[in-house]
């Protein structure tokens, strides 16, 4: 039995109350059974003694009045707070049948279980079965309250009769609406299947306190037996009336307060019908809305990107359904026709007055829509493009198709569309060029949803950026600046050349040796001749071959590919320049270097001076300001040694021909260890030393450009030696802030010293260095021939970009850098072999039939 809520048993074992049924302040007893022993006929011992009935209370039920272990404490005090009614069955043998039901489970049916002792805690939950050979259950009633228990005799009847006399009780009492019994499930089950449960609440206590008339009213219910007690106050155990009357609607015998009552609230419920109809008609009567031009464009931005996507695909599919149909424009027309483009249209027109309109000219402009914003009758666009940015004020008055052209464009209309505007070009109050449109056409949808915010980081993640490059050029603002400087270098190297009298030439990509500089090329397959070919590595031989031919001066912008490691600086395809130059040595190129990439930095940047941010460090200052120091290497290298905080003696170095000693690379190890330097990965020739520890003690100490020179003979097989120290060679290679920009050298022309310099990268081949050079007979012919002295030179584009355009790295400057394949990708198709066998057998297969094959099989 339970107060305020019925208690159902969960799934572990545990009483909780109907969800729905909880009111506030309310409290719920559980009545496990049975009672092991007649509680005493003490009154001044109260409600402790309820312990001894299994009682089971929630814990916060009665606030500060918690549980104690065996029982309830006091009750509160303030009368009629929280009364209780506590029904309990009973059986009248000793309790060998009753066992526990913690969490849902049960006892062996064996064990005897007793009162719960002492120190001992209440059980969770306690099932009570009937003896099957019993027909009869004790019903006692007790009364919980501020006053002491008053205890009725008990009453003998039979099993359904109890069940009834227990709700007929509670409702008549009570005046309870909601009465409900626990329902064996043999699991979570109830505590006895003809137990009552009943719900008692505080908006009860006055009811109940007038209907008992106080606290001595509550000892006159004293049951002696079942019949004397209904004939002596059949009202108070709630007796159904003996007058019905039946309901006209539903056929039910109900009494007539409840009768009363129905109708009522069926007159309520058809006001309450006939007051919605009303409104609903009003509704449908007025006329339509009209929805803001923004309306649609902010309830999308609320969308998920998948759920964006869908709803723009299918509203643009409509529309150009639409169209094909004569309904409207298509979203992907064929032609518009621009009058300005917007760099063009910020020039011509950025002298008007602010708030000032030149009505006496249309221009015809379009572009990228970044932003839609609104305020009143008024539509704003950010209109993109060129690398200029115009904005969009657009109102019903100056669109010439008129409100509702104007509405239902404005509503198709969403950031990233591409769109065309037809206008008068003017400034906004606050100065800001714009266009005023007379008419506005969407020329191609964005169907995705773009990254919110404004500025040049809205799209931050580097991945996605190198992944999708347009959509970093098209949500960072100032992202296509970086090529533009790229563009305006390239034009400035070729200018510089072309004024000079250079032509520029091409060459092949795809070579028969990997020739030109020391590097590992990439292999590819040449179908048609069945052979494999080398992508380039550098066009040097083809360039100076050219010179052999006449061509005195030549030069090539273009890609090479070299399929080494990819890192901050390089990138497995790149952009060089290369010039070839008769009658020049590498004293006239370091001029021209200093020349031509200093003018290129004061032209771009109006400064010899820039800022560069490496990838870890502050930002410093790079001056290209010429002439810049020139640094023989191995001068530079002994130097540097000696006055390393580990000084290493190398004068050994300088002297000629020191790196063709026997023990040379031996030499190179120790200098290694004795600063610190690490060793390059095998295998240790002396080129690969020497440029190990060039690379860590000279050129990282290069901020300001400066020029490494005079290599030796063995790092540089086309450089031609030096005419002044053996073993050396005229060559310099160009460093800023720690990174190579520029190689060139005086050619080498002499046919029998190549050969003897290809034989020599030869050797390194056959020790493993697969950068080595090797031999390219074609050119030696070409050389015996007759190569004038002749000065080439090579510059990194890409590097170049990177330093006057304050980026660290490669990948920033290049529109589609190489990136590692997404782990989703899908499997690469399969090699050109297996395409190739699979043609063979099928032109085999028409041979047979008499037919000669295209393949030639």
């Amino acid at each position: 039995l339970v107060a305020a809520t019925p208690i159902f048993k969960g799934h572990r074992g545990s009483a909780r109350p109907a969800a729905s049924h909880r009111p506030v302040g309310s409290a719920a007893v559980g009545i496990h059974l049975p009672v092991h022993a007649p509680l005493p006929d003490r009154q001044d011992e109260g409600p402790r003694h309820l312990s001894r009935a299994y009682v089971q209370l929630r814990p916060n039920s009665l606030g500060r009045h918690a549980p104690a272990k065996h029982g309830l404490q006091d009750p509160p005090s303030a009368p009629g707070r929280l009364e209780l009614l506590a029904l309990r069955l009973a059986r009248r043998q000793a309790p060998r049948n009753v066992r526990p039901a913690g969490a849902g489970g049960r006892a062996d049916a064996g064990a005897k279980q007793g009162p719960p002792q002492r120190g001992r805690p209440v059980p969770r939950g306690v099932r009570a079965e009937p003896r099957r050979d019993g027909a009869h259950l004790w019903v006692h009633a007790l009364l919980v309250h501020p006053a002491p228990v008053l205890r009725a005799p008990a009453v003998q009847v039979q099993p359904a009769e109890a069940a009834r006399l227990c709700r007929a009780y509670c409702r008549g009492l009570f005046r309870v609406p909601h009465v409900r019994s626990l329902q064996p499930d043999g699991r979570g089950g109830a505590v006895h299947p003809d137990a009552a449960v009943f719900l008692f609440t505080r908006r009860h206590a006055k009811q109940t306190r007038d209907m008992r008339g106080g606290r001595a009213a509550a000892g006159k219910i004293n049951f002696t037996d079942c019949d004397s007690v209904l004939a002596r106050n059949p009202s108070v155990f709630g007796e159904p009336p003996k007058e019905l009357v039946k309901d006209e609607v539903t056929g039910e015998m109900m009494s007539k307060t409840a009768l009363k009552k129905l109708q009522k609230k069926r007159e309520a419920d058809a006001k309450k019908a006939a007051k919605k109809k009303e409104q609903e008609a009003k509704a449908a009567a007025a006329p339509a809305k009209k929805k803001s031009a923004l309306a649609s464009a902010e309830a999308d931005d609320q969308l998920e990107p998948h759920q964006y996507f869908a709803n723009r695909c299918a509203a643009m599919q409509r529309a150009h359904a639409a169209s094909e149909g004569g309904e409207g424009a298509t979203p992907w027309p064929h032609k518009f026709q621009v009058s300005h483009t917007l760099p063009e249209f910020v020039a011509a027109f950025s002298g008007l007055a602010d708030g000032a309109r030149d009505e006496a000219t249309t221009v015809r402009v379009a572009g990228r829509a970044m932003r839609k914003a609104g305020q009143g009758k008024l539509i704003f666009y950010d209109l993109h493009g060129g690398g200029a940015k115009i904005q969009v004020m657009s109102d019903p008055k100056s669109y010439k198709a008129g409100a509702d052209a104007w509405e239902a464009i404005n509503d198709r209309l969403r950031r990233g569309d591409v769109v065309g505007v037809v206008g008068k070009p003017g400034k906004s109050k606050r100065g800001e060029l714009s266009i005023f449109p007379e008419a506005l056409e969407l020329l191609s949808p964005c169907l995705h949803m773009l990254p919110k915010g404004q500025g040049s980081e809205v799209l931050k993640d580097p991945d996605t950026r190198f992944r999708k490059r347009y959509l970093d050029l098209m949500v960072n603002e100032g992202g296509a600046k970086v090529f533009d400087v790229r563009s305006r270098i390239v034009r400035g190297v070729r200018k510089y050349l072309d004024d000079r009298g250079f032509l520029e030439v091409e060459t092949p990509m795809m070579n028969m040796v990997a020739g030109g500089a020391t590097a590992k090329p990439f292999v590819t397959h040449f179908n048609e001749l069945g052979i494999n070919v080398f992508m380039r590595v550098a066009p040097e031989l083809y360039l100076k071959t050219c010179v052999v031919g006449g061509l005195d001066r030549v030069y090539e912008i273009g890609r090479q590919f070299r399929n080494e490691g990819m890192d901050l600086t390089h990138n497995p395809e790149f952009t060089t320049c290369e010039f070839y130059m008769a009658y020049a040595d590498y004293h006239d190129l370091m001029d021209m270097t200093e020349e031509m990439i200093s003018g290129l930095v004061k032209e771009i940047h109006g400064s010899y001076k820039v800022k560069y941010q490496p990838k870890d460090g502050a930002e410093f200052e790079i001056d290209f300001s010429p002439p810049w120091p020139r640094i023989p290497m191995l001068d530079g290298l002994v130097k540097a040694l000696s006055t390393h905080e580990k000084p290493v003696d190398a004068a050994w170095l300088v002297a000629p021909g020191a790196l063709a000693r026997p023990d040379a690379v031996d030499m190179l190890k120790k200098a290694h260890v004795e600063a610190g330097v690490e060793l390059c990965a095998p295998p240790h020739t002396t080129s690969r030393l020497v440029d190990s520890l060039v690379g860590e003690l000279l050129e990282d100490t290069c901020v300001n450009p400066a020029f490494i020179t005079e290599h030796p003979a063995e790092m540089s097989p086309l450089a031609k030696y030096h005419r002044a120290k053996p073993g050396l060679t005229e060559r310099f290679e160009l460093f800023v802030a720690g990174k190579e920009l520029c190689n060139a050298y005086t050619e080498l022309n002499n046919p029998f010293v190549q050969r003897e310099r290809f034989a020599a990268q030869s050797a390194d081949v056959d020790a493993g260095d697969d950068e080595a050079m090797v031999k390219d007979e074609d050119f030696c012919v070409a050389l015996e021939h007759g190569l004038p002295p002749t000065g080439g030179w090579g510059c990194g584009i890409d590097r170049l970009t990177m330093f006057l355009t304050n980026k660290n790295s490669i990948r920033e400057v290049l529109l589609f850098p190489a990136m590692k394949p997404e782990q989703n990708a899908p499997p690469p198709p399969p090699p050109g072999d297996d395409a190739d066998a699979k043609i063979r057998a099928l032109c085999a297969q028409v041979a047979a039939f008499g037919v000669k094959p295209c393949c030639g099989v």
